[in-house]
Parts: structure tokens; C-alpha cells; sequence
């Protein structure tokens, strides 16, 4: 662990000599065609996982990159939550199928009697729960927090914690990381996000550099990123916006994946 963030470190040191040398190119035209080329180059995921990693549910849209899963899926006590699910269910899916993990799926858009992820919970009764909610910054008619979850589902860790919420996920996690503040470190093991940058604007680069940032000084780490190119073949885009990021949380006790 302390090997891998010696790399992590030195990557981030490169991050911001590059920055510095490069990112005048951002200022007025974030996507220009020069720009796109190299703007995730700046921010690829340098951290070594400790254990392997795998795809879990389908490839293309829908799978997440997690670290060690197999060990994961032999805790008695494992825990996840799922935030944005649509009509894609096979993250949620292989993890019942592969493991003994309890998985809380959030989603205020779905219809939560019928549909796949409703007939996922009766499938899998007693581990699988849906919630016909999403996760917000405050508590709201159809929003609530992580941490008004977990204290009301009695979780105080959460071993992955995946969020697909289409743009909302920027202010969500400093919300997340706000709430957490406190506490020695933030309540879960790892962090499965995809990331929505179509809806920002302005000086884009500066703004996902002050975002990731805050990640990792509450101890997060990337160790995957994975671009979804679906919308840019569908609308005819030339840069990416739309990406998996996978990060693991460093802050946690060392022996969480040797020792379960």
C-alpha cells in the first residue's frame, strides 16, 4: 500500500506540472479539438489496487470495475449500495448471484413493484432491497443523503458504493465528502462512479481538477477509469464526457483486503 501511493503521488505531481504547462489550452475552448485529445490524460487512475480487478456485470454501459470482488463476496456482513438504475441491472445482478453481499438499489424514477429490478428483490428476497429514491446533497420529497440512509438502514460501512445519478454525482460526493468530515475516513471501501462532464460549462478543466481533488484528500484513489462512448457515437460527439471511474479508500484500515 505505501508503494502504491508513492506512484499515486508522483502521478499526482506530474498531474499538476502539467496543468500548469498545459492547461492555458482549456481556458476559452475546454473542448477544442486539441483539448479533448489529452484532457482524461491528466487524470489517470495511477493506484494499485491490492487485489485483482474485475468487471462486474455486463460489458459496454452498465458494468463496474471493482477491486477485488471475490474477496469482497465472501464477507457475511458485505454491503452495497446502488444509486441510479434505470433498466440496467446486471451489476446489481452478478453481485447476488456471486456473493453473500445485502445490496440497496436507489432509484426515484423507476416503478419499484414491476420491472427487472423490481423482480430482482423478489428473486433475491432478504438481500436485495429497492427504494424508490434518489441520492441528494439534503433531504428532500424524493432525495436523501448517504448518510440519512445508512442511519436509517443501521450501516455504518459500506463495502462498494456505486453511483450512476447523470450529472448530479459532482455536487453529491462534495456533499458526501461534507458530511463525512468528521469522521477518520469516508464510510466505504470503494467508490463506482460514472461521471457526466455534458453538464458542465465554463472552465471545465479547472473544475473536474478542484472536484477530484477533494476526492482524494478525503483518501480516494483511482485505480480504473473506463470512457463511455455510447453518447458520442449516438450524438455525433467528438470528446468524451461521459466516463467509469473506480477509486479505493486509502484511509481505511490496510488489512480490509487481507484479513476479512
Amino acid at each position: 500500500m505505501q508503494d502504491a501511493e508513492a506512484v499515486w503521488q508522483e502521478s499526482k505531481t506530474k498531474r499538476l506540472a502539467a496543468l500548469e504547462e498545459l492547461g492555458s489550452y482549456f481556458r476559452e475552448a475546454p473542448w477544442s479539438q486539441f483539448a479533448y485529445t489529452i484532457f482524461w490524460d491528466f487524470f489517470t487512475p495511477s493506484f494499485h489496487c491490492p487485489r485483482p480487478v474485475e468487471r462486474v456485470g455486463r460489458l459496454g454501459d452498465g458494468g463496474k470495475w471493482v477491486c477485488g470482488f471475490d474477496h469482497i463476496a465472501k464477507k457475511k456482513d458485505c454491503i452495497i449500495y446502488s444509486y441510479g438504475i434505470s433498466d440496467e441491472i446486471t451489476f446489481e445482478q452478478e453481485v447476488l448471484e456471486r456473493s453473500n453481499c445485502a445490496i440497496r438499489m436507489y432509484d426515484y424514477t423507476i416503478n419499484t413493484t414491476n420491472g427487472k429490478a423490481a423482480d430482482l428483490v423478489k428473486k433475491y428476497e432478504g438481500r436485495a432491497k429497492l427504494y424508490g429514491l434518489g441520492l441528494g446533497e439534503k433531504d428532500t420529497d424524493n432525495l436523501r443523503t448517504l448518510k440519512t440512509e445508512m442511519d436509517r438502514n443501521g450501516d455504518v460501512f459500506i463495502d462498494i458504493l456505486k453511483i450512476d445519478i447523470e450529472g448530479g454525482e459532482f455536487n453529491v460526493m462534495r456533499s458526501i465528502l461534507k458530511e463525512f468530515s468528521r469522521s477518520s475516513h469516508l464510510p466505504f471501501a470503494q467508490l463506482q462512479i460514472e461521471l457526466h462532464l455534458v453538464y458542465q460549462h465554463g472552465d471545465v478543466l479547472n473544475f473536474f481538477s478542484k472536484w477530484i481533488d477533494a476526492l482524494e484528500n478525503a483518501g480516494l484513489r483511482a485505480f480504473f477509469s473506463e470512457p463511455n462512448q455510447i453518447p458520442n457515437v449516438i450524438e455525433n460527439r467528438a470528446h468524451i464526457d461521459y466516463i467509469e471511474y473506480s477509486f479505493y479508500n486509502s484511509k481505511i484500515d490496510q488489512d480490509y483486503f487481507y484479513a476479512l
